[in-house]
């Protein structure tokens, strides 16, 4: 295989930026959810992202935030680990964070698209 046969790994996940704790202070991390990283949450937790049972309940379980959120981060930061991640993380940030990884999903979802029938008209007919 040649080098111009060589796969190449797009990076084609739009992503949102998000902060979390730094040695010194916080630092700008990119979040951004692929195929990959919705295969590895359900690899490590057993949850799909695909349910939106997950997205409605998963502020009640830290194990799924972090596991999220580490997730979310590989594609530009995959030498992060996710123990890393979950020292990382504080409660007091779940605030800031949660919304973040919310955003990050909502870049990758399908854009709603308007009805192509046009509203039927509700008027009362004559009745003969």
């Amino acid at each position: 295989m040649t080098a111009a046969q060589t796969p190449v790994a797009l990076k084609r996940a739009p992503a949102v930026e998000v902060q979390l704790p730094a040695e010194k202070g916080f630092a700008p991390y990119l979040l951004a959810f692929d195929f990959k990283a919705i295969c590895a949450v359900k690899s490590v937790t057993g949850k799909s992202l695909l349910n939106s049972t997950v997205w409605e309940t998963m502020e009640d379980d830290p194990e799924l935030v972090s596991c999220i959120l580490w997730a979310g981060l590989q594609l530009y930061q995959p030498a992060l680990p996710l123990d890393d991640v979950q020292h990382m993380l504080l409660p007091s940030q779940l605030g800031q964070v949660l919304p973040k990884i919310r955003e990050a999903w909502t870049a990758v979802q399908p854009k709603a698209e308007p009805d192509p029938k046009p509203e039927l008209v509700r008027e009362p007919v004559p009745v003969p």
